[in-house]
């Protein structure tokens, strides 16, 4: 009787080990969503996502054609980084479309997150002012 019992709990230990790493190895397999720059809805960007403009000058990102391979749906937050001083700031964090207007002389730097689901990827668009 003992040996069945335990022949019994080797095999739902086993069961329950095979369903794991078939789900670590389904998770695994998903691509993070993939950032595109869509040139035509953007200003002051260029296709190597570095922009230069003046003071005053407003920035728009338009990431609409950014897609996740697995067609899992996707969110974009995005966080503005500025020169000390300034006190420019993104119209919005959340979307596929974010702009801000530079306001002093310096480095910006603009950080999108695409997440779905199971994972994530981060782009950085950064450029001088002047």
């Amino acid at each position: 009787m003992k040996k069945w019992l335990l022949l019994l709990l080797t095999l739902l230990l086993f069961a329950v080990s095979s369903c794991d790493m078939t789900l670590a190895t389904l998770v695994s397999g998903y691509a993070p969503p993939v950032f595109v720059l869509d040139e035509s809805g953007s200003q002051n960007i260029g296709e190597d996502l570095e922009y230069t403009a003046g003071t005053g000058s407003e920035i728009i990102i338009d990431a609409s054609k950014s897609y996740d391979p697995d067609k899992q749906p996707f969110v974009i937050s995005w966080e503005l980084t500025v020169p000390g001083g300034s006190s420019s700031a993104l119209d919005t964090t959340t979307g596929k479309v974010v702009s801000f207007t530079p306001d002093i002389a310096g480095t910006y730097t603009v950080t999108a997150t695409l997440s779905n689901y199971n994972m994530g990827s981060e782009q950085t668009i950064s450029g001088d002012i002047q």
